[in-house]
């Protein structure tokens, strides 16, 4: 069946025609009819108060533009302008749209006109096709508002079956001031978008929005306040929030004397994903040092992660290494020293975030100190006569030192390895034997290899 309003098709037809490289052929498509109204479609506004009203199009099959001429009341109504909606662009295309004319002495608007130029692009999803707002007059009334040649395309250029919906403003009642609450966005750990939306300033110049956010319905939190000159949108971004909670929230409107509320909803904010650890073999085992091994594999909600080692000789620990902050998944190490010879040590690694969470218990054992030797009684032969001792400590690659006349928190040098070399300073040339091996040092700085 051929449309019989070819003629309205013009605006929009011939260009989607173009984009679709397909003829115009003014048939009646789809497999459902295609809703199209203009919302709200009841209001009541002040004496020379501003409203708006949105063309809202509810399609049934896919679309690719839409027209339609408007017949207003101008005794009671005027039109300021009108604005493309979010309708068309909902899939990120490009768009074309005509405004049309506006005649307030005649009460018309005509050859509103929009189409998607994005070619191969359709929407399917209800949307605002055009935004008209208005003036009501200083004279009290109703005013119809009405549709007419509308007609909405597919991407051939062919219109799909419509119902079509007015809407009616009664101008001269007192504007009652009104908020309404909109479902949280973008929720996370700690934080959500609040919604609302100011749907009348209630003869207000301005009005004070803000949303009132809690754990009960006596809230008890309050976001920035935020002052409003039309009706709108807003949100706010409430930052502190805790994990896997639920909260109450309402949106608040103040203008004049008036307080109002939109209804209380409620948030659950995400759950906390805590950091995963493992704990890695033992590594550089000697008589008294080990290398203590980790892998942090996720970080989970946080942005940085606590690591470090508990270890001990049981799996009660009793002593964790120095605490280490990353903020990548990786390996990570610890150092030990003045551990006890021929001993099995516990250790697990440990991973600081949203939660604490351990890696599994492994265990070492520290070499026996056959051969090591403390080095106050190695050196016993020739105290008095040597200042300073240093080491290489090659699993944690430190140098270590002791000096007969530091206190004991500054030296870290406590035994003498077998094939380790250290460097000695005296005072004067020394000798003596330590089992089978003669030492013999010159005054000054000495390298030596202890044998044992």
């Amino acid at each position: 069946m051929k449309h019989n309003k070819a003629s309205s098709l013009v605006a929009i037809s011939l260009l989607l025609s173009i984009l679709a490289g397909l003829s115009l052929s003014g048939a009646v498509l789809g497999s459902g009819t295609t809703a199209v109204n203009l919302s709200p479609s009841t209001q009541n506004v002040a004496l020379n108060g501003a409203f708006t009203l949105d063309v809202i199009i509810a399609p049934q099959t896919a679309i690719a533009g839409a027209q339609f001429d408007l017949s207003f009341d101008p005794a009671l109504v005027t039109v300021q302008n009108v604005q493309e909606g979010n309708f068309l662009k909902q899939n990120g295309a490009g768009t074309y749209f005509a405004a049309g004319t506006i005649n307030n002495t005649a009460g018309t608007v005509t050859g509103v006109a929009g189409a998607i130029t994005t070619p191969g692009q359709t929407v399917s999803a209800e949307g605002t096709f055009a935004r008209l707002n208005f003036m009501a007059k200083a004279t009290a009334g109703t005013a119809s508002i009405n549709l007419s040649n509308v007609v909405v395309g597919d991407i051939n250029g062919d219109a799909v079956a419509i119902t079509v919906s007015g809407a009616s403003v009664t101008v001269g009642t007192p504007a009652t001031l009104a908020v309404t609450t909109n479902a949280a966005t973008a929720l996370s750990q700690h934080g959500a978008t609040l919604n609302g939306d100011l749907t009348n300033l209630g003869g207000n110049n301005s009005v004070s929005v803000s949303f009132e956010w809690g754990q009960t319905t006596s809230y008890g939190e309050t976001t920035p306040i935020q002052t409003m000159t039309s009706s709108s949108t807003f949100t706010a971004t409430p930052d502190n929030f805790t994990a896997n909670t639920v909260y109450h929230f309402r949106a608040r409107a103040v203008g004049g004397t008036s307080t109002v509320y939109g209804d209380d909803m409620t948030l659950t904010t995400l759950q906390n994903n805590p950091p995963v650890v493992t704990t890695n073999a033992a590594t550089g085992i000697t008589f008294n040092t080990a290398t203590l091994n980790g892998n942090l594999t996720s970080l989970g909600s946080s942005g940085s992660i606590s690591v470090s080692f508990e270890y001990g000789p049981t799996a009660s620990y009793g002593s964790t290494s120095t605490i280490q902050t990353v903020t990548a998944t990786g390996s990570f190490a610890a150092a030990l020293s003045s551990l006890t010879p021929s001993t099995t040590y516990h250790f697990r690694a440990k991973a600081i975030g949203s939660t604490t969470v351990y890696g599994d218990d492994m265990t070492f054992a520290t070499l026996p100190a056959s051969g090591n030797v403390l080095l106050t009684e190695a050196l016993a032969p020739i105290d008095g006569k040597y200042l300073i001792v240093w080491g290489f400590n090659a699993p944690t690659q430190e140098w270590t030192v002791y000096s007969p006349t530091d206190p004991p928190y500054v030296n870290t040098l406590e035994y003498l390895t077998i094939g380790q070399g250290y460097w000695l300073q005296v005072s004067e040339a020394c000798t003596f034997v330590h089992v089978s091996h003669t030492y013999t040092f010159y005054q000054g700085w000495n390298l030596f290899g202890w044998m044992g």
